[in-house]
């Protein structure tokens, strides 16, 4: 939830303001509220987040008209604190200049009264700001938010029926009739009578303007934490690949066009992700409406596995065999740190300063049959190369062909028809073979373990297979009941 949304910034306001307290109150405190009052929950709810105050006494004033300047003061409260901070008031300016001025930079006074009349004017003034806001307008600075906050929009079907409800639809102009069908659809605001009728013309009181807070309040907090339903595609139903995501997130640029549209403040709810604030629940937020409810977790920091001491009990790896395999491991480090066919993903970084410490590695490579990818190293280094999905049979080739050494593979993969094949295609192109599962740590006597090509023979220690290698084979042949026949049973006639 939006830091912005817990806190009222403190105004010093001469006229009826619905944001400006400094400190939250309940309902209850208002003399003027009483609770059979039709927006008292409302009014409370949001009394309680600290997003409305009273008028001083100890009243609210749920019936005195709402301003232009107040409803816009109260959205930007709600929403655009960070902008309205970048539009600092000058000495003497007037209180409402900062928060009209950040409402027309992000564009949520598009195609209403005010923005016209400021266009015609070339500047804000007070009988502007002082104006009464009325439900159409107030209907279009609602679905202006919705669209630059990039909230659900309502189906043409729900549209639809929402015409088809007001009753004073015909009577609508029609630079504001999407906007009242879109605020009706969406359940922003509602009818004025029994009949549907809108009544665009008729102008908002307080009371009304917290019931609007409340629901711009509820609906960029659902925004905030999405259902989602796809488990093996993308959000966008696209196969999840390097093409498809790099598509899905350049569609989200057009929503943050300016890179200025994310509160730092913000935090955000990922069912993957879980909680984060800032740059990294916008990260995970982005992250969401690409891969939505497909299995993710958080990569682990390769820098925190503790490479020292194998006396010690939290120690994850120690030293490398001797100075030998030190070089060796600190060559491939070096070489990939010097080409463009690499990158370091973890690791990188060795040490021999008091033993032969060198840090897990984890390398990517630009092309498969890169040194790191082909040869045996023997250290904690492990290199990737990403193929994409359309290219898994050329993959495999390559797995099958690219390296001389057969010694231990694994596959990792949900589709048993996939498994099948890819286990197939690899079947001489290791000694022992996993399927999600690493292909480390075979322990002799307790597993076979052996490989082909240029890393042996194939030979299993640990099973009968491999105790048959080592001997020589020795046939005796006694028979108990010898014949004393020449001739072979075939050839004596019936």
């Amino acid at each position: 939830m939006r830091s912005s949304m817990k806190k009222a910034a403190a105004l010093a306001l001469s006229a009826c303001l619905l944001m400006g307290s400094a400190q939250a109150v309940k309902a209850s405190d208002f003399s003027d509220l009483k609770s059979n009052h039709w927006a008292y929950s409302y009014i409370d709810k949001a009394a309680q987040a600290g997003l409305v105050s009273g008028m001083g006494e100890g009243k609210f004033g749920p019936e005195a008209k709402l301003s232009n300047a107040q409803f816009i003061t109260m959205v930007c409260n709600l929403l655009y604190e960070d902008k309205v901070n970048s539009f600092p008031s000058g000495a003497g300016s007037s209180w409402w200049l900062p928060y009209l001025n950040a409402a027309q930079s992000v564009g949520i006074l598009d195609n209403t009264t005010i923005a016209a009349e400021r266009s015609a004017a070339g500047a804000w003034n007070a009988k502007m700001a002082n104006a009464e806001i009325n439900r159409y307008d107030m209907a279009q600075i609602m679905m202006n938010v919705a669209e630059e906050e990039g909230w659900t929009a309502a189906t043409s079907s729900q549209i639809s029926a929402a015409q088809s409800q007001i009753a004073d639809w015909s009577s609508i102009p029609s630079k504001y009739q999407n906007a009242v069908a879109s605020a009706y659809a969406k359940k922003y605001l509602s009818g004025m009578d029994d009949k549907g009728t809108f009544l665009g013309t008729a102008t908002m009181n307080r009371a009304q303007g917290a019931v609007v807070l409340c629901k711009l309040s509820d609906e960029s907090e659902a925004e905030q934490t999405p259902t989602y339903t796809n488990t093996t595609n993308l959000v966008n139903g696209k196969i999840p690949n390097a093409t498809n995501v790099a598509a899905a997130l350049n569609a989200l640029r057009m929503d943050y066009p300016q890179n200025d549209k994310w509160n730092m403040n913000r935090a955000y709810e990922s069912v993957q992700m879980g909680t984060s604030i800032g740059s990294e629940a916008f990260a995970n937020t982005l992250s969401d409406r690409v891969f939505g409810n497909l299995k993710a977790q958080k990569h682990t920091n390769a820098a925190a596995l503790k490479v020292g001491d194998v006396q010690e009990f939290d120690t994850f790896m120690g030293a490398v065999i001797d100075k030998a395999s030190f070089e060796t491991c600190k060559g491939y480090i070096d070489r990939a740190a010097a080409s463009p066919e690499c990158e370091f993903v973890a690791g990188g970084t060795y040490d021999d300063s008091k033993g032969w410490f060198v840090q897990p590695t984890i390398i990517r490579c630009k092309t498969p049959t890169y040194e790191s990818m082909v040869k045996e190293i023997f250290g904690p280094i492990v290199s990737i190369y990403v193929y994409e999905d359309d290219k898994l049979d050329e993959t495999l080739a390559i797995c099958d062909s690219a390296s001389p050494y057969a010694l231990t593979g694994a596959i990792f993969a949900q589709d048993r028809e996939v498994i099948v094949k890819m286990e197939r295609a690899l079947r001489n192109s290791s000694g022992n073979f996993y399927i999600n599962d690493k292909c480390t740590g075979a322990v002799v006597g307790q597993q076979p373990f052996g490989g082909a090509r240029a890393s042996g023979t194939n030979d299993k220690a640990g099973t009968v297979l491999n105790m048959i290698r080592w001997v020589s084979p020795h046939t005796v042949k006694e028979t108990f009941s010898p014949s004393s026949a020449i001739a072979y049973p075939y050839m004596t006639e019936a």
